[in-house]
Order: C-alpha cells, then sequence, then structure tokens
C-alpha cells in the first residue's frame, strides 16, 4: 500500500531571498543592493560573513563587514547561500538525513558549477545541483516516519520510493519547483537528474554520482555508471568525471561551511 502525499500544503518561499535571488541573477545586478538585503537578514549576514572568513578562502585579511564578505565570496557564493537558507527554512528539520542532504546537495552545486560554459548555464547547474534532490527533503519534511527509514543501507531508489508513496523524489521535487516558479532548465534538471535528458542534466547526474562515491568512499566503476551521459557531454565525459572530483575534494571546506 502506498502513502498518498498531498503537495498542495507546500509551503512558498520566504519573499526577502527571493527577492536578493533574482537581484543576483541580474547580470548588472548592483553590489550595493546585494550587500542592503543582506544587511536585513541578521542570519545570512553572518552567515556570508563567517564562509568568507574560512579556511577555504585563506585570506589574510578578515572580512568584517558584508561588502569585504561579497567581494571575498563572490555572487555565485551569495547565490548558493541565499537559495539554500530560503529551501531549509521553509522545510526545517532537525533530523540527521536533512543535514546530510543539505551537505549532499552543496557539494552536488558546487561540484556542477565549475562544468557551466556561460554565466546563464553556471547559474542553471549551481540551483538545479542545489536543489535536484528537493523532493527527498520534501519527504523528509512531511513524511519522515515513512521516508527516513529507507535510508537504512543506501539512499532510497526512485522504485523503492514509488513503492511506498504515490510519487518518488523526482516528481515531488519538479511539482514543487514548478509551484515555486523555478526556470525550466532547473525543473529539468530535478525532474531528470537520475535519467538524463540534456546537457546540464547529464552534468549533474555525473556530479551526483561523483560526490556520492566520495561522501561514501566507494570503489564503483564511474565510467559504466555514467555511460547514458555520452549522448548529451561527448566522448570525452570521463574528463568531466576527473575534474569534478578535484573539484569536490577541494571544496571540501565551503561545503562543510554552509551547513
Amino acid at each position: 500500500m502506498t502513502l498518498e502525499i498531498d503537495l498542495e500544503e507546500i509551503p512558498t518561499l520566504r519573499t526577502s531571498k527571493l527577492r536578493l535571488f533574482s537581484v543576483i541573477e541580474d547580470e548588472n545586478a548592483d553590489i550595493r543592493d546585494v550587500e542592503r538585503i543582506i544587511e536585513s537578514d541578521p542570519a545570512m549576514a553572518a552567515k556570508v560573513i563567517r564562509i568568507a572568513n574560512s579556511a577555504f578562502y585563506g585570506h589574510a585579511k578578515t572580512a568584517k563587514n558584508i561588502h569585504d564578505a561579497v567581494l571575498v565570496i563572490g555572487f555565485d557564493m551569495v547565490r548558493c547561500i541565499t537559495l539554500s537558507m530560503a529551501v531549509m527554512q521553509t522545510f526545517s528539520s532537525k533530523e540527521k538525513i536533512a543535514s546530510e542532504l543539505w551537505r549532499h546537495s552543496f557539494a552536488v552545486a558546487l561540484t556542477a558549477l565549475s562544468m557551466g560554459r556561460s554565466r546563464d548555464e553556471r547559474s542553471s547547474l549551481f540551483s538545479g545541483g542545489l536543489l535536484h534532490d528537493l523532493g527527498r527533503v520534501v519527504l523528509v519534511w512531511k513524511e519522515p516516519d515513512a521516508y527516513i527509514p529507507l535510508f537504512q543501507d543506501s539512499w532510497p531508489n526512485i522504485t523503492r520510493e514509488q513503492e511506498t508513496f504515490t510519487f518518488d523524489h523526482t516528481m515531488i521535487g519538479e511539482t514543487v519547483a514548478q509551484r515555486w516558479h523555478f526556470p525550466s532548465e532547473v525543473i529539468d534538471i530535478i525532474r531528470h537528474h537520475h535519467a538524463p535528458v540534456s546537457r546540464l542534466s547529464s552534468i549533474i547526474f555525473l556530479a551526483d554520482l561523483v560526490v556520492h562515491q566520495e561522501e561514501k568512499r566507494l570503489e564503483t566503476d564511474l565510467l559504466r555508471e555514467s555511460s547514458p551521459v555520452e549522448k548529451y557531454l561527448g566522448e570525452t565525459y570521463p574528463e568531466f568525471i576527473h575534474d569534478m572530483r578535484n573539484v569536490y575534494r577541494q571544496s571540501t571546506a565551503t561545503i562543510e561551511g554552509l551547513i
């Protein structure tokens, strides 16, 4: 017997963070506009400054204010903090698996970001990577008693989710992203990150595999598992795996600082 999931009860994202996110997405964004919005949110301001002063950036000069911090970490990282905090606050959970999901999502986002060929592509990869497991986050928040036990041995696959619920996490994530009016490229990534249908969903598919392998110290054959992406990334796709692994290992300090 499967459980019904009522997605009509899904809340909306907090407007202040959406406003900052849309300002950052504007290629003509002014740094003072970004700083003013960050300053109005003490929790966000504290996180931005903390990450700017983390070991990952390693600057001799301490970032003591929002202006210095934004200059150090850049708009891409501010966007990461903004979107993640908005979604994390919307689906707040004290469950241990929730923190693991977010750590994994940050890692996929940062790993995939570096593979983008243009500003628009990097933006879609970043947002799509951060939200690719949005459906899992919703299930942990909405049905923890039924969903969390499915993580006992490994992260539940789509078939196992469909046996338990009326939807799997890719379908739930797609539905929520549509309700929140996210860009079509991001919705496509969320829906198809386990079965790529485009260049962007292929990159997230690979980043997801690489990060899982690194996190769990698995000895899986990524070349064999990732063969479906050749259609969209070409014969040189193994180079993506090599580059992603290096990016992940270089970004671990930043990932920890984001949680």
